[in-house]
């Protein structure tokens, strides 16, 4: 394949995930929101991001975080009552797949099961049940690792995590997140420190 031709596919190529992330954008648009999602956490997307080589993957992860105040509807911050408190847990499905024609651009798919417990003076609740499902895309206009000075720029997102490689298929990742108590930073969603593991299996 002659040098233009080679230019000329990887152009179409972009076009293509251009208009596909913006038809699901459009699709996915929804009134002004009033609250977060009740397991939105800290990020719009899923952690199984596939590295270059990986066409596949499917992860299981557990979080655990506390609340320690909460934003009202104005997007101020209050401390909890004397003797209240609240913990939440969450176990998630994911799934991210690299597709074929576009192989800059991956889809990935996340299903949450959320638990709550929330202790006032004297009484102690727990109840849980199925969060909201996550599908995003992503799409590398360029990867890192790949150029000596200039980092790699995808879309939506940029994120920080740490890794611990099992195996060439296995690994675990982790990761620390908090809202932090700062006005105007929430609205109507409680402010909380957590941690989160994540174990996940690859194909390539």
């Amino acid at each position: 394949m002659s040098r233009r031709s080679s230019t000329f596919a990887d152009s179409t190529r972009r076009r293509v995930a251009l208009v596909l992330m913006t038809v699901v954008a459009v699709i996915t648009a929804s009134e002004r929101a009033w609250a977060q999602a009740c397991c939105a956490g800290s990020g719009a997307v899923t952690p199984g991001r596939l590295a270059v080589h990986e066409d596949a993957l499917m992860a299981v992860q557990q979080r655990a975080a506390h609340a320690f105040g909460s934003f009202d509807s104005n997007g101020h911050y209050a401390t909890p009552a004397a003797g209240s408190s609240e913990q939440d847990f969450e176990q998630d499905l994911i799934g991210a797949w690299r597709v074929p024609v576009l192989d800059r651009m991956q889809l990935a798919a996340q299903l949450p099961f959320v638990e709550t417990r929330r202790t006032t003076r004297g009484n102690a609740e727990v109840g849980g049940g199925i969060g909201d499902a996550n599908v995003s895309a992503r799409y590398d206009f360029l990867y890192a690792g790949r150029d000596r000075y200039v980092p790699g720029i995808a879309a939506p997102i940029v994120g920080i995590s740490g890794v611990a490689p099992v195996s060439d298929h296995f690994r675990f990742q982790g990761g620390f997140t908090t809202n932090p108590p700062i006005p105007s930073l929430g609205k109507n969603q409680p402010a909380t420190v957590g941690l989160s593991v994540t174990a996940l299996y690859v194909w390539y």
